[in-house]
């Protein structure tokens, strides 16, 4: 699980690659695509990302590709936000207390 904002290192095996390389990825399991990068050399094999902020899914993918060379993701993973407006109360019994948050969209 990844959280929107963060800095990531996405890697890849570029053997037998002698073509300028692509990095995509896509928050929605493939329909649509962003590009990251689409002028990486041949030898590179490593990417750093962001995750966009606001990125809130269980459907992303990473897709690396070189002409009609291309690999997706094994699986998808998942960005979810970080939660916001943590606070605490003590208008409860005697030895508890209450905690209340900001709900992160799509947490279980």
């Amino acid at each position: 699980k990844l959280s929107p904002g963060t800095s990531e290192t996405i890697t890849w095996n570029s053997n037998g690659i002698t073509g300028t390389q692509t990095v995509e990825y896509s928050l929605d399991n493939g329909a649509n695509w962003v590009v990251l990068n689409n002028v990486l050399s041949a030898t590179t094999n490593r990417l750093t990302w962001t995750v966009p902020s606001g990125a809130n899914t269980t459907t992303a993918l990473i897709r690396v590709s070189s002409g009609a060379v291309s690999d997706v993701s094994d699986a998808n993973f998942t960005i979810f936000g970080t939660v916001t407006g943590l606070a605490a109360g003590t208008n409860c019994n005697q030895g508890q207390l209450t905690l209340n948050w900001t709900a992160v969209a799509n947490a279980t």
